[in-house]
């Protein structure tokens, strides 16, 4: 008998005004499932050039669609591409051919977003000249 006066107390406390967690939509209601925005792939556009007065130049660079290519050339010479990877390894190489007799220059440079990478030159008869690195 002592527990029926705590009733109406019991019940006034509860309340259903739909604020509570777990409440439902009525039926036939579709919440429409948020699409979760793609993530930003960042590129980098990587160019390299060979400059020089050799001619036939030797050529061989590194790129992540082609892998290891050469090419044997008259200079300049250039080639871009544009990549996704995150921290692609770079590598450009240029030297003589084996028939030249004649002394020249040789200049090899690696853009990464129009901005020099890397650089290496030589002078004279026989040169192979190379420049690599991983983008930071």
């Amino acid at each position: 008998m002592r527990l029926l006066w705590l009733l109406p107390f019991l019940l006034v406390g509860c309340s259903d005004d739909g604020s509570q967690r777990g409440v439902r939509d009525p039926p036939g209601v579709v919440t429409p499932t948020p699409i979760p925005e793609p993530p930003v792939v960042p590129t980098i556009t990587v160019e390299y050039r060979v400059t020089g007065t050799i001619p036939n130049t030797n050529i061989t660079y590194f790129s992540a669609q082609q892998g290891t290519a050469q090419v044997t050339t008259d200079l300049p010479w250039t080639v871009r591409y544009t990549t996704t990877e995150l921290h692609p390894f770079l590598f450009l190489q240029a030297e003589t051919p084996f028939d030249n007799f004649t002394t020249g220059s040789l200049t090899v440079q690696i853009f990464v977003n129009d901005v020099l990478f890397r650089e290496a030159r030589g002078t004279g008869f026989t040169l192979a000249i190379s420049a690599s690195g991983e983008v930071p």
